[in-house]
């Protein structure tokens, strides 16, 4: 009876020995919590330029929620085409950190299938561009090479990783073989990264479970977003094309 009790208790000891190592891998990899932001410390802080590219055209203001809208993980816009990365949370620390926690934030619906935009338009695979059929999908860009995409995901969009700082996505609805261009605001990326001088965190219980925007966010399908900034975030210029930073 004690050996069957012996490799039980092996196994057992195993198996927690691996859950435990595999629920705490993703704090060993970047983007580490930022404390720094949230109450004294160190820790990651990442920029990338975001865009929504529709058939043929940029999207204008495709995502534009306001000063105050809750940010409970630490990954979110400030209606500028950026993405701010710097968790407030472990469960948006290293291979956690990625594109569905940003859309989360924002309140918007990003599927395979189907992406929500603050202005009004829903982007949804399966339907005609120009005469041909177009599908969702991500295309990851090094900024510093515009040019080509590093990456193509055309599957579980929203498990796409924040890998390093300084990247640039464009989320796009075209056919099989066009070309996806790198969002416009990935040229101003440095100047718009200044925006983020401290953002404190927003309690888990206040993130909105639906896609309305509220009352005092900037009205959706405007061209100029509100250019009110909060009191612990600077204001930084763009001459970026459609959206405004602030």
């Amino acid at each position: 009876m004690g050996f069957p009790l012996v490799v039980a208790l092996v196994i057992l000891l195993g198996t927690s020995l691996v859950i435990y190592a595999r629920s705490t891998r993703s704090d060993a990899v970047a983007p580490h919590l930022n404390v720094g932001v949230a109450g004294g410390g160190g820790g990651d802080h990442w920029h990338a330029a975001i865009g929504i590219y529709n058939c043929d055209h940029f999207e204008t203001d495709p995502i534009v929620r306001g000063d105050n809208w809750p940010d409970p993980s630490g990954i979110h816009s400030h209606d500028d085409g950026v993405i701010h990365i710097h968790p407030f949370v472990s469960s948006a620390t290293g291979t956690r950190a990625r594109l569905k926690v940003f859309f989360q934030t924002m309140g918007l619906k990003f599927t395979d299938d189907e992406l929500e935009l603050t202005n009004g338009n829903t982007l949804k695979s399966n339907t005609d561009c120009n005469g041909k059929n177009a599908t969702l999908r991500v295309a990851r860009f090094d900024p510093a090479n515009p040019d080509k995409p590093t990456e193509i995901i055309t599957k579980n969009l929203g498990d796409v990783r924040f890998l390093k700082d300084r990247e640039a996505f464009t989320i796009a609805l075209v056919p099989d073989g066009v070309d996806i261009p790198i969002a416009p605001t990935a040229a101003n990326l440095d100047a718009l990264a200044g925006v983020d001088s401290g953002q404190t965190a927003v309690p888990a219980t206040t993130v909105p479970t639906g896609s309305t925007v509220p009352t005092d966010s900037t009205v959706p399908g405007s061209t100029t977003p509100a250019t009110t900034a909060p009191s612990s975030e600077s204001t930084a210029p763009t001459t970026g094309s459609a959206t405004t930073s602030r």
